[in-house]
């Protein structure tokens, strides 16, 4: 049954980005941000919860570049996979894009890039903002 509801809810995240539009599932009870999607919040045990727009704008807290290729789905090397807090407090991993290896840095200012991803399905990433 949960497999079914984040297949779901997947589904959903991924229809408003392909809008343009970067949502976040919150909480009704406590107003907690919870992503990954999921049927119950993690803070309160509520099972409320509506889709709620953000801005998509956010500060780079860590990051990581890949040098080498691990992932048959990543062959464009070198990239990067950072965690970006957003300015509403909710924190996602993504890629920063157009930047050269060396340009990202802790603290950096970035703004959502919704694009294509692996297999064509739309993915939340980043780039400076």
């Amino acid at each position: 049954m949960s497999l079914q509801i984040s297949e779901t809810q997947d589904d959903e995240y991924r229809a408003f980005l392909a809008r343009g539009e970067v949502r976040h599932q919150r909480c009704s009870a406590c107003c907690y941000f919870r992503p990954p999607s999921s049927w119950v919040c993690p803070e309160c045990l509520s099972e409320e919860w509506s889709w709620v727009a953000v801005s998509g704008e956010g500060t780079v807290e860590a990051f990581v570049w890949y040098l080498q290729s691990f992932d048959e789905r990543c062959t464009k090397v070198p990239y990067n996979v950072a965690l970006v807090c957003l300015d509403e407090g909710v924190r996602v991993m993504g890629n920063v894009n157009a930047l050269a290896f060396g340009e990202l840095r802790a603290g950096q200012r970035v703004v959502a890039d919704i694009g294509a991803g692996f297999q064509g399905r739309v993915t939340l990433n980043f780039r400076p903002a």
